[in-house]
């Protein structure tokens, strides 16, 4: 798996959609996002001063058993560990409900406060239905594929002026789900269809100048008084200026 590398843009938000602020880990070679999690205040992190926080924090499995687990800490998404996973006892993510359901966690890499990234060792087995993580996506055999995972703090309006934290997941499809955090649980916030300019992808260089633009078409959107109901809207914004972090690209 590629190490992250940070690449700071500029970070101008016009409107609420989805963009790009640092560079993405790259999903292993020949390998899909299998399944994406995640939840507000979850990961305990302990400050060099002695002090314990609980982090915004996503996990991102890969259909080759491996794992990247973002957190957001000092303003910006993070790498917080890296390691491998198993699914034992006929596991997997479409069990939702079955409290059997159990994933191993082995971290070979974690987060240090003041140090970044660091080599570390742990194996913890959990069951998926107690953890108490939002389960954003799952690969389903012959189903559409994650291409990139963006997300922001604090980037998309909502009712009485606030701005709630965000997540969008696009598909190979050309589709997308987006999540919200009106409350401490993601929760589904919009969907539908997106195009990029031609020749242009997710994908961007350290001097890259032209990033293209992308048009997001909503077909439902959560709503006040209506929650979770049709809508219709189509905007277009240039990818290097609305202050997102891509956290995952997968564009074969």
């Amino acid at each position: 798996m590629k190490k992250t590398i940070a690449i700071l843009l500029s970070v101008m938000l016009m409107l609420s959609l989805p963009g790009a602020a640092l560079a993405a880990e790259e999903a292993p070679e020949g390998a899909d996002i299998a399944a994406v999690f995640a939840q507000q205040k979850k990961q305990p992190f302990a400050r060099a001063n002695g002090s314990i926080e609980n982090l915004n924090t996503v996990w991102i499995y890969f259909t080759d058993g491996s794992f990247v687990q973002y957190a957001f800490i000092d303003g910006e998404y993070v790498v917080f560990s890296e390691g491998n996973y198993s699914l034992p006892n006929g596991s997997d993510f479409h069990k939702a409900e079955d409290e059997s359901n159990e994933i191993v966690i082995r971290r070979t890499a974690k987060y240090a406060d003041g140090k970044g990234l660091q080599p570390y060792s742990s194996e913890h087995t959990y069951r998926l239905t107690t953890l108490g993580f939002q389960q954003l996506f799952a690969l389903r055999e012959d189903g559409k594929r994650i291409v990139a995972i963006f997300a922001g703090a604090n980037k998309q309006a909502f009712m009485d002026g606030q701005m709630l934290d965000t997540y969008w997941l696009y598909f190979d499809d050309m589709s997308f789900v987006q999540y919200a955090c009106p409350g401490s649980d993601p929760i589904l916030f919009s969907e539908g269809s997106y195009a990029l300019t031609d020749g242009k992808g997710f994908h961007f260089g350290e001097d890259e100048e032209d990033f293209g633009a992308i048009t997001i078409t909503r077909t439902m959107k959560f709503q006040p008084g209506l929650n979770y109901a049709p809508y219709s809207s189509e905007h277009t914004y240039d990818l290097g200026t609305l202050g997102f972090t891509c956290l995952v690209r997968d564009e074969k």
